[in-house]
C-alpha cells in the first residue's frame, strides 16, 4: 500500500477538480438532488439522524443541530481516513485484508454516523466483510432487514432495534481489545 505518499490523495483531489471543473459557472444544480434529498429526509434539522430524532424527543434541539452533527461527523470520519493512511503504520504491500478493514471501519462509522432509512444503504457493508469480517460491520449490514417490519409505528424505536445491538456489539469489541491489549502488560508486571 502506497499510503505513505500524498500522489494518491493528490491524484484523487486532483482528478475530482478536473471532473467538476466544467460545472463551476454553475450553481448548486451540479450536486444534482442531494440538497433537496438533504432537505427532505431532514438532516439539516437532525430529524433524519436516528441519534438526534431520539435526544429531541428528551430535550429541545436547535434548529442547526444536524448539520453540526454531520459537520462534526465528517471532520472524525476524515481524521479517522488521515490516521489510517498517513499516520498509522502501514500494512504489508499486496494484502487487501488491511483495505478491506479500513473499508469496513469508515463505512461502519459512516452509517452509524448518517443513519440511513432505508435497508439498501446497508447492504455494501457485506462486501469488506468478506474479507475482513468485523462483528459489527457484519451485524450492520443484515439487520436492517427488520426495517421491512415496524411493529411500533415508531421511528425511534424502529431504528433503535438497529443502531443499539450494533453500538452493543462495539462496546464488546472495544473491552474485549482493552483487555488483550492489558493483558501482556499486567504479566510484565507481575513478573517483576
Amino acid at each position: 500500500r502506497q499510503w505513505r505518499d500524498w500522489t494518491v490523495p493528490a491524484a484523487v483531489i486532483a482528478t475530482m477538480a478536473l471532473l467538476y471543473a466544467p460545472f463551476l459557472g454553475g450553481n448548486a444544480d451540479v450536486l444534482g438532488f442531494l440538497p433537496g434529498y438533504a432537505a427532505e429526509e431532514g438532516f439539516g434539522s437532525g430529524h433524519a439522524i436516528f441519534w438526534l430524532d431520539a435526544l429531541s424527543r428528551l430535550v429541545p434541539l436547535p434548529s442547526v443541530a444536524g448539520t453540526l452533527w454531520l459537520a462534526a461527523a465528517a471532520v472524525a470520519l476524515i481524521g479517522t481516513g488521515v490516521w489510517m493512511t498517513l499516520i498509522r503504520p502501514a500494512a504489508p504491500a499486496g494484502d487487501p485484508v488491511p483495505v478491506a478493514r479500513d473499508v469496513a471501519v469508515l463505512g461502519t462509522l459512516l452509517t452509524l454516523a448518517v443513519t440511513p432509512h432505508y435497508p439498501w444503504y446497508f447492504v455494501w457493508l457485506a462486501l469488506p466483510s468478506c474479507l475482513a469480517p468485523m462483528p459489527a460491520t457484519i451485524l450492520l449490514s443484515s439487520i436492517p432487514i427488520l426495517q421491512y417490519h415496524d411493529p411500533y409505528h415508531d421511528r425511534v424505536l424502529q431504528f433503535a432495534q438497529i443502531y443499539l445491538p450494533v453500538l452493543a456489539v462495539l462496546a464488546v469489541w472495544a473491552w474485549r481489545g482493552r483487555i488483550r491489549r492489558a493483558a501482556p502488560a499486567q504479566a510484565a508486571a507481575r513478573s517483576l
